[in-house]
């Protein structure tokens, strides 16, 4: 048995047989099936070098392109029916190819592992010991960070190395003891002294798959020293868990897909350590990392897109896309919580058809039914990190489509950060009314004028230029109950010199002109949402404050499209910025703007006042080929207060107005007075508080 898998105790035996693992062996027996009747091999990878992952994705609509292993100049956008050619998709469709080929291979290991069948077998090895033969001919090659030689980059060198590993460990029993030899001194030995040559040396999610590749082969190569040195090293695996690993459970570049690609190099490196014999005191940083995504999800177990986070997680099933990480996570951590999250009802959409469900899981379904009681307990700010949510009472046991909102405040985020602080994430009765854009393939030609600019983000933008890196503060946040309203107070006070940890972890970036621009400005955002008693809405107010007199947008970015007329006149002399288009001036900077939803088609109506000119235009939303209704709420000044407000329920607002003091939110036969404490302001030494908002609510019969 694989020296992996027997370090979980675990066994494939009777997979193919038992009912519990049905459809997974149905899929697994596809997948191996598919490697017999494909053309690729080993030995054919010679023809052509693999080039950067993300170059094979349509720069017109940002999916993946459609791949045929007999056409390597020509590649289809599936989606959208049109071809696209050219160096750079060539290079892609090889890196496709190659990956393709462990994935055979991955198939091929598995079904031998679990039946014996001798076929399966003979394509394991063909492919195996093809890959050796000609892996040492094949040159570092890549423009990126790292190189490769199998792969373009020293990071899908490394993945591709945890893969091959475990592989090699399924069908070694049916190697010669010369094709043993071959893959360790022509694959394994070689590609371990590629990967070890460009160790970065620093806490980064690239470094982790070099750890973990590295951990990997030296489990076939029973090469001890290896392993202890991946682990021990410095920015070695106790490092990177120490130093990336923030103590709320996210990892520190604010990712969702980042984090859980790291998280997959961790599970691999520690069954490597494992399987070793080797101990280590990584199974409760394991454990956090996995629970703190469901702490934090919406209902549906959806998580914003932060930073350069994968649209994917965005929408159901959500976390359950990555269930081949909690049901082989739970193997690892031996974790009572997560076993109750994976009896919930809430892993109903776990994918039981997979390799991994059939490796890693436990057989059978949980019981389905309602969301009882959200199965582990839930987290609404996340300090270190830097978001805080605030979520409708009735929508916090799980129970029905959620209504939350997320406000991001906290740490750049490293090299995959953005520049977008104090925007929000808004869901209302389970449809993303107002969402993190996230970010596509980098080659995309969107990716660096729109998806990482502030202006892509609702928030505030000076100056029509981008944010600088910086870290915001939390001053305080309550959350909503049933008799009173929930708050979260947040401010980001920006300083005359470059934030050092943003510049030192931004490879790209170089200008000054942002932290020129928003140097002595202070933000400050306040969300309030009542429950159904106090109206049921969401209040959004923004102070800015400056030295300076500068152009202050606020930025929101709805899902939908405007469900009324274009107001005011065309106004592309208004907005120098990219991708905002059918630019209009509303005659009236205040009132209101009716959308419909780009999820559910329901009307919405945003209130806000403050503002001295009102912009509308349309805007790229994720995928860029759908759109946004997009408001710039713009103030020339030194200062600015932005109110909006939001219907989360059946009852609608009717108005919204500043008035001395305050605000004013006008209801069906009701209003309510929103009265601003003297000392609310966006000052960089406002103090925090704990339990009293710096606002309280007076209501009144209207007239």
């Amino acid at each position: 048995m694989s020296l992996f898998l027997r370090a979980l105790d675990l066994s494939l035996a009777g997979r193919d047989t038992d009912p519990a693992y049905a459809d997974a062996w149905r899929t697994a027996r596809a997948a191996a099936d598919a490697s017999l009747a494909s053309t690729l091999t080993g030995r054919g990878i010679t023809d052509r070098l693999s080039g950067w992952g993300h170059n094979y994705y349509c720069p017109d609509h940002g999916g993946a392109l459609e791949f045929n292993e007999t056409l390597p100049d020509r590649h289809r956008c599936a989606e959208f029916d049109h071809e696209v050619t050219g160096e750079q998709f060539d290079s892609g469709w090889a890196y496709v190819r190659n990956n393709r080929l462990l994935d055979h291979l991955a198939a091929s290991s598995l079904a031998t592992a679990i039946t014996g069948s001798v076929r399966d077998a003979e394509r394991a090895v063909e492919i195996l010991t093809g890959l050796a033969e000609v892996y040492p001919e094949l040159p570092r090659h890549g423009t990126k960070v790292g190189q490769g030689r199998l792969l373009a980059q020293s990071l899908e060198e490394a993945v591709a190395a945890t893969g091959l590993a475990r592989s090699y460990a399924l069908i070694e029993h049916r190697l010669s003891g010369d094709q043993r030899k071959l893959i360790m001194e022509q694959l394994f030995r070689p590609m371990a002294d590629v990967i070890a040559d460009q160790l970065m040396n620093r806490t980064h999610n690239i470094e982790v798959w070099h750890l973990a590749g590295l951990a990997s082969l030296a489990v076939v190569l029973d090469d001890h020293p290896l392993a202890y040195a991946t682990l021990d090293r410095r920015h070695g695996i106790r490092d990177q868990l120490a130093d990336g690993v923030l103590p709320d459970g996210w990892w520190y570049e604010g990712a969702p897909g980042y984090h859980f690609y790291m998280l997959t190099a961790v599970l691999a490196a520690v069954e490597s350590y494992r399987a070793l014999g080797i101990e280590t005191d990584a199974t409760d940083t394991l454990e956090r990392m996995l629970l703190t995504p469901i702490e934090t999800a919406r209902n549906d177990l959806t998580v914003p897109a932060f930073n350069d986070g994968n649209p994917q997680l965005t929408v159901a099933p959500g976390l359950a896309l990555r269930s081949d990480l909690y049901v082989r996570g739970a193997r690892v951590c031996r974790s009572a919580q997560l076993d109750r999250f994976l009896d919930s009802p809430l892993s109903q959409g776990f994918d039981r058809t997979s390799s991994s469900y059939l490796i890693f899981g436990r057989g059978g379904s949980p019981a389905p039914g309602p969301v009882d009681g959200w199965p582990v307990d839930r987290r609404d700010v996340l300090p270190d990190s830097g978001y805080a949510i605030l979520r409708r009472p009735s929508a916090q046991d799980g129970g029905e489509p959620d209504t939350c909102v997320f406000l991001k405040y906290g740490p750049h985020g490293g090299g995959h950060g953005q520049p977008d602080k104090l925007e929000i994430d808004l869901m209302i009765n389970g449809a993303r009314v107002i969402a993190d854009p996230g970010c596509v393939a980098y080659t995309n030609p969107l990716h660096r004028p729109w998806y990482v600019q502030t202006w892509s983000h609702s928030t505030i933008m000076v100056d029509r230029i981008s944010q600088p890196p910086i870290k915001g503060t939390l001053l305080g946040h309550r959350p909503v109950t049933p008799d009173a309203f929930g708050c979260i107070d947040a401010r980001v006070a920006f300083g005359e010199e470059p934030d050092p940890e943003g510049i030192q972890v931004l490879w790209h970036q170089d200008d000054p002109a942002p932290v020129a621009a928003y140097a002595g400005v202070t933000l400050r955002r306040l969300l309030i949402m009542t429950p159904p008693a106090l109206g049921d809405y969401l209040l959004d107010l923004v102070l800015v404050e400056a030295k300076h007199r500068h152009s202050i947008d606020l930025i929101t970015h709805v899902r939908g499209t405007r469900d009324s007329a274009e107001p005011g006149r065309p106004a592309t002399d208004r907005m120098l910025l990219p991708r905002f288009e059918q630019v209009r001036r509303a005659a009236d900077p205040t009132g209101r703007t009716d959308y419909l939803l780009t999820d559910n088609g329901r009307p919405l109506t945003r209130w806000h006042a403050g503002a001295d000119e009102l912009l509308t235009a349309v805007t790229p939303d994720n995928p860029p080929h759908q759109t946004c209704a997009s408001t710039v709420e713009r103030v020339v000044g030194d200062r600015a207060l932005f109110a909006s407000a939001l219907s989360l329920g059946p009852a609608g607002l009717t108005g919204l107005r500043l008035i001395d003091g305050g605000v004013e939110v006008l209801l069906d036969g009701t209003s309510h007075h929103w009265r601003l404490d003297p000392t609310l302001r966006a000052d960089p030494a406002a103090a925090p508080w704990t339990t009293d908002p710096p606002l309280r609510l007076d209501g009144r019969p209207v007239g």
